[in-house]
């Protein structure tokens, strides 16, 4: 494939949200072409055959619920999901078992159907006091509406029908949706208030392991402490959850195929080397193995921003410009991969199970046939364990690592009693002497190294804002409190400066 000197829109990295704004830019008609950071945890097969894969196959916005498309599925249907490429997206992950301390809960997206599982689970008293059932009788309608508007919130209006307020706006926030729930009144505002009231914690009105559970389901990488506004958007959103068949690596090469059909180029084995920065504007990219130096109109950080900016070359006066910092994460996601026989799996149980004992990391229990990881295994499936380790260099230790990995397992089995009599294969196998397994499956040598796949609790980000003109955040950095679903905002949020920058209305166009 011949490159072109210049590019409207270069995509830096392979977040899903990058992916997005490459696929949404090359709809336009405009130039786009993507290039691979090589900074994300792969899934992995060891030598026994164990697959790990170390991302959780869940994203907020990418199905339908009460007749609302999420922000992800409005999109890939803009850019012609097809029939079969539907049959991919799976919502069993919208309903995930949560077990916790003395009750076990099923998290339907039919409100009778949640309505009934709380009844079952909860005395009255415990109902009244965590009434998410009722929260999002209110709470999902609005929000729905208020996300599924953004593109047209960010589209410019033809001159003649410009009103006051209907011209695109800046960065979209939570606070937009909640100001239209500040007005609710009655009965309804008295289930809001603890939500909404700077001077109450509503996390006080819920027992603690839900909202470990429900913050480790449908936030992904979202902090245990964040807002109650985080809580109350992705709770009021989670019937849009979905996953994609075999896992996020697989929906990213779905990405980059769509991107390809809309005339992008996505070059194998090509990374960036440098990208060159003259008075606080992005000015053009250099490629390894290239000497030549190709224009770019803007770019989108698909990485680390910190990453990004370990490859700039700065020239001319920066000042008002300069690189924002980046989110600080609280944690990291640690996977414990195993084999099972079939028959260990109890009847009934949902593929995604997300155990949360108050004083512990929530522990999230993917169940997946090997098939959808491209591996043929007769009446045998694989469990991922997933956790959040503290961004700390203590759990960089590989002895650490495989303390944590063995209680990960007796965790399990609190809700698989007798599996241990059924595994197959443990990767990494944290009932060997050898650390061999933990130092090639986590060989970070320092927090830095860390791929931005694998970081949890990011601190506020900065949404699309790098600090410099041209370069956009398009990752888990730009929205961190919206989990999943920001990544598609910051698409959007990107792919709209291109589109107005060409003279086109809107990234939806």
């Amino acid at each position: 494939m011949k490159l072109r000197d210049r590019y409207d829109w270069v995509v830096l990295g392979d977040d899903p949200g990058a992916l997005l704004s490459a696929c949404l830019v090359a709809r336009l008609g405009l130039s786009v072409l993507v290039i691979d950071c090589g900074t994300r945890a792969l899934p992995l097969v060891s030598r026994s055959g164990q697959v790990l894969d170390p991302e959780s196959n869940c994203l907020l916005g990418l199905s339908s619920v009460d007749g609302r498309a999420g922000l992800w599925l409005r999109c890939l249907e803009k850019l012609g999901l097809t029939a079969a490429e539907s049959a991919w997206l799976g919502t069993a992950a919208a309903e995930p078992d949560f077990a916790l301390p003395g009750h076990r809960l099923r998290w339907v997206t039919d409100g009778t159907g949640l309505r009934r599982e709380w009844g079952r689970e909860f005395t009255s008293g415990q109902s009244k006091a965590a009434s998410y059932p009722e929260l999002l009788r209110i709470t999902r309608p609005l929000l729905l509406d208020f996300w599924n508007s953004v593109p047209e919130r960010l589209t410019w209006m033809p001159k003649p029908r410009v009103e006051k307020g209907l011209q695109p706006r800046g960065p979209v926030d939570l606070q937009g949706a909640l100001k239209e729930l500040r007005k609710v009144r009655g009965a309804d505002g008295k289930v809001l208030k603890p939500w909404l009231s700077r001077s109450q914690n509503p996390g006080s009105a819920t027992r603690s392991e839900l909202r470990s559970a429900l913050l480790m389901a449908f936030g992904g990488g979202v902090k245990t402490s964040s807002s109650a506004e985080a809580l109350l958007n992705l709770v009021s959103l989670s019937g849009t959850a979905a996953n994609f068949q075999g896992g996020a690596s697989a929906f990213r090469e779905y990405l980059k195929t769509l991107a390809k059909r809309f005339g992008a180029h996505v070059p194998e084995n090509t990374r960036a080397r440098r990208i060159f920065i003259e008075k606080g504007k992005l000015v053009g990219i250099q490629l390894q193995q290239r000497g030549n130096v190709l224009g770019v109109g803007g770019a989108a950080v698909g990485c680390s921003l910190d990453h990004a900016r370990d490859q700039t070359s700065l020239s001319g006066r920066m000042w008002p410009r300069r690189f924002r910092e980046t989110p600080r994460p609280s944690g990291w996601r640690f996977t414990l991969a195993l084999t099972v026989h079939a028959d260990a799996i109890p009847v009934g149980v949902s593929s995604r199970i997300v155990w949360s004992e108050q004083g512990a990391p929530p522990l999230e229990i993917e169940v997946v046939d090997p098939a959808e990881r491209g591996v043929t295994l007769n009446s045998q499936k694989f469990i991922f364990l997933r956790t959040l380790l503290p961004f700390e260099d203590r759990s960089l230790d590989h002895r650490e690592q495989r303390q944590i990995a063995a209680r990960m397992f007796r965790q399990l089995l609190e809700v698989m009693p007798f599996l241990e009599f059924h595994v197959i294969r443990a990767y990494p196998d944290f009932r060997s002497d050898s650390l061999a397994d933990f130092e090639a499956a986590y060989p970070f040598k320092n927090l830095r190294s860390i791929p931005l796949n694998l970081r949890s609790g990011l601190e506020s980000g900065n949404g699309t804002v790098s600090g410099i003109d041209g370069l956009f955040v398009v990752s888990a950095e730009s929205f961190p409190d919206l989990g999943s679903l920001g990544p598609a905002l910051a698409a959007l949020e990107a792919t709209a400066w291109v589109a107005h920058r060409a003279g086109i209305p809107g990234p939806l166009a």
